[in-house]
């Protein structure tokens, strides 16, 4: 139930995980080689490097910070006018 684990990742904060399809007949996952995202700069690995203009030339000029903003508020923006 995915609300159940979304409650659980409010209320703990974010936590290592993974989803394991349940084989009756595979053996135990050995869960000591998961690796810990804890040790890497994730933020990094997902963040663009330059800035990224949608809409050049547009009137209305909007900044936004994306910190997980849907791709759709940015085409949204851009019909009404906005850079």
């Amino acid at each position: 139930d995915t609300r159940m684990l979304t409650k659980k990742i409010r209320s703990s904060g974010a936590m290592m995980g993974r989803i394991e399809v349940l084989d009756p007949n595979a053996p135990a996952p050995d869960f000591s080689t998961m690796p810990n995202s804890n040790e890497r700069n994730l933020v990094a690995e997902v963040s663009t490097k330059e800035v990224i203009t949608y809409g050049k030339g547009n009137p209305i000029k909007i900044l936004a910070v994306d910190c997980g903003m849907k791709h759709n508020i940015v085409r949204q923006l851009v019909a009404r006018g906005a850079e």
